[in-house]
């Protein structure tokens, strides 16, 4: 019996078939944000030409920012192959995250992440990227609606705090992966 590499998996049709689905799904999502925010708008008194200028200012300051995930959609395409970069970095859209994730979930297989993965690595790289943001996922869908009393609790009502108490949390959650990467 033929032996797979782990390409032979990340580049299957039903791999496709589910990171197609998925990024529809996103885009989906993304028409019906727009409908809403122009409807939002009209109800606002905002006129078509103040929208139409907004929609054209923002696709063209989202330019600039994508050119960084250019070079890690380049890495994670030649390790996890094409369709597994195209639905995490649609969907989620962290490049440096779905690289790190991938990445600890090769080390914890005990290999490194590269081009000639055996495909038990591979699998346990894309478990490491899907279940790593569970989490986050979570907390949204339990408690997103409430994060205005969060912020509230957070700030003592000084809502001037609540940028430095994500700067902190941010570099905390860094901080704490820096060590763990380094503990590895």
């Amino acid at each position: 019996m033929e032996k797979l590499s782990h390409m032979q998996y990340a580049t299957h049709y039903l791999m496709w078939a589910v990171a197609i689905i998925g990024v529809l799904l996103v885009l989906l999502q993304s028409e019906l944000i727009i409908k809403k925010a122009i409807d939002t708008g009209k109800k606002l008194g905002i006129t078509d030409e103040s929208m139409k200028k907004g929609i054209k200012t923002s696709a063209l300051a989202s330019v600039g920012p994508t050119m960084g995930v250019v070079g890690s959609l380049l890495a994670l395409i030649v390790t996890m192959g094409s369709a597994v970069s195209f639905v995490r970095l649609s969907l989620i859209g962290g490049s440096n995250y779905e690289a790190m994730a991938a990445n600890f979930g090769a080390k914890a297989m005990g290999h490194e992440l590269s081009m000639d993965m055996l495909p038990v690595v591979f699998t346990n790289a894309l478990w490491t990227m899907a279940l790593g943001l569970l989490g986050c996922l979570l907390f949204v869908f339990f408690f997103a609606h409430k994060m205005d009393k969060v912020n509230g609790l957070l700030t003592n009502g000084r809502k001037a705090l609540l940028p430095a108490i994500g700067l902190g949390a941010m570099l905390g959650s860094f901080a704490f992966f820096n060590v763990k990467l380094n503990a590895v």
